[in-house]
């Protein structure tokens, strides 16, 4: 598998916030995941070390390791389908036995491409939160466009054709039964979801899109500068449990650490530090890329999953 590509990173919207077009070469059609290192300020100078750690993991696509952050294996080992780019100041470290098909990239061009990745991660960041709320219609048990915690019941919210933006301040979930739904009325939908507190999945919670909505065309922005942002099989942040938690969509988290424990992201991750146990993230399907209007080039990965589809693809 050849080394990612970095893309030009789109003119920046202040209300027209498109996964596709403002994550530029931080997008999903280059990384699966990616961490920008230790983000202050609006910027992310690697100051601090930082640390992405990977155990009984799968990730179904690229990983970039930015400045100044370690990449740490675990003992149960873990899959990587796809390249492993790491900034020349971090470090590899393997704990257990590891497979990845595609190459291991530690040079001058990886640290040009990672640089570029974490500087348009960022640009979006910035559009996204200073985008207004929109018109989005929302029903189920608890029902809100302002502040979703463990409403109860399952919440859907459906949007139209273009921008969709949510204001909230805070989107937990923990319980299989309080699961969201994305939903649009028309084709070329985009939902923006901006979290200013915390953002949590736990004991089997879903975040999944319906009616033709890609799910990487939805974007999670955290702004919260401290915090939690976890996606957990356990009924807390901080346990273990039996009932996977599923997202779907871009997690931009950049003054944050992500803890996945029990959990699978359709879509891509981005973030400070990243701890992944027992967990996946996972590449768009082919015909998801197909669709977009963008004409994003797909990743030739074929998939080996955990957690809720444990079904290898063709």
């Amino acid at each position: 598998m050849v080394a990612a590509v970095a893309l030009a990173a789109g003119p920046l919207h202040a209300t027209n916030v498109n996964p596709f077009t403002n994550l530029g070469s931080a997008g999903p059609s280059n990384w699966q995941l990616l961490s920008l290192g230790y983000c202050s300020a609006g910027t992310c100078n690697g100051s601090t070390t930082m640390v992405v750690t990977l155990n009984n993991a799968q990730v179904d696509g690229n990983i970039g390791v930015a400045p100044k952050t370690n990449i740490v294996g675990g003992t149960s080992g873990a899959y990587l389908y796809g390249n492993l780019d790491l900034d020349q100041a971090g470090t590899a470290t393997a704990n257990g036995s590891y497979t990845m098909t595609g190459t291991f990239n530690q040079n001058a061009a990886t640290d040009t491409l990672l640089t570029s990745a974490t500087s348009a991660a960022m640009s979006a960041f910035n559009a996204a939160k200073g985008d207004s709320a929109t018109s989005v219609t929302c029903s189920g048990t608890g029902c809100s466009t302002t502040n979703i915690m463990n409403p109860g019941g399952a919440i859907t919210l459906t949007g139209t054709s273009g921008i969709n933006v949510v204001n909230l301040s805070n989107l937990e979930l923990n319980n299989s039964s309080h699961s969201l739904v994305l939903d649009d009325t028309s084709p070329g939908a985009v939902f923006v979801i901006n979290i200013a507190g915390t953002f949590s999945v736990t004991n089997g919670a879903d975040i999944t899109v319906a009616g033709g909505l890609s799910q990487m065309n939805v974007l999670f922005n955290v702004e919260a500068t401290s915090g939690v942002v976890c996606f957990s099989s356990g009924s807390n942040c901080s346990s273990t449990g039996s009932n996977t938690s599923d997202i779907q969509g871009v997690v931009l988290a950049p003054y944050q650490d992500i803890t996945m424990d029990g959990a699978q992201v359709d879509g891509e991750v981005i973030s400070g530090g990243l701890t992944l146990t027992n967990s996946t993230v996972d590449a768009p399907e082919p015909a998801t890329l197909m669709l977009l209007a963008t004409g994003l080039a797909g990743l030739g990965v074929r998939l080996r999953r955990i957690g809720k589809r444990a079904s290898r693809r063709d």
